[in-house]
């Protein structure tokens, strides 16, 4: 029987973009958030591992956890195309039949950038990849990304994203016993 697997997905902090309802992750956090992110680490027991996605608030949110991360582009932000830097009430009002389409259909990208399915893949392989890694790794990342790692726990389907909610600073808890995913907690 291999070694029990924990795998802690803390969603990142408050940018500008996400109190605008915009597709931006590249900016810093917005002031407190760091702070609050602080008191997160202080709750985490032993930590194996700290991964963070490569986008500027995901790495100031695992920064402030207490540790530096390495960076692991599997739990990047989806790329968003023409739509990155765009509040969704903007692309609403300049292409609603767009934004429709990538709602309905997981696997279309009418913003030229990643399709939902695309980041379903990325994601459930690095889960399948580290399903007998053992110990407890933490992953800083962005909300989207966490809906795709607890849905492809489930064996949901990516159509499944948007009937989902994470928080930002929000604590998910997966955990593997060589065979399969669990979900233990959800946005705590």
């Amino acid at each position: 029987m291999s070694r029990a697997t924990r795998l802690t997905l803390i969603s990142r902090g408050r940018t500008e973009a996400t109190k605008l309802s915009g597709f931006s992750s590249d900016e810093p956090l917005l002031e407190g958030d760091a702070n609050i992110a602080a008191g997160m680490g202080s709750t985490l027991r032993r930590v194996d591992r700290l991964l963070s996605a490569p986008e500027r608030s995901a790495r100031e949110t695992a920064a402030a956890i207490g540790a530096a991360p390495a960076i692991d582009p599997a739990f990047r932000d989806l790329a968003y195309g023409r739509w990155q830097d765009k509040t969704l009430a903007d692309i609403a009002a300049s292409e609603p039949d767009a934004l429709g389409l990538w709602i309905s259909d997981p696997s279309a990208a009418p913003h030229g950038g990643e399709p939902v399915t695309q980041l379903f893949e990325r994601v459930s392989q690095w889960m399948a990849q580290n399903l007998t890694a053992g110990g407890h790794t933490v992953v800083v990342t962005h909300p989207i990304v966490i809906k795709a790692a607890v849905l492809s726990s489930l064996d949901a389907p990516a159509s499944s994203l948007w009937k989902l909610d994470v928080d930002l600073l929000s604590v998910t808890d997966l955990r593997s016993d060589g065979r399969r995913w669990v979900l233990r907690s959800l946005g705590k």
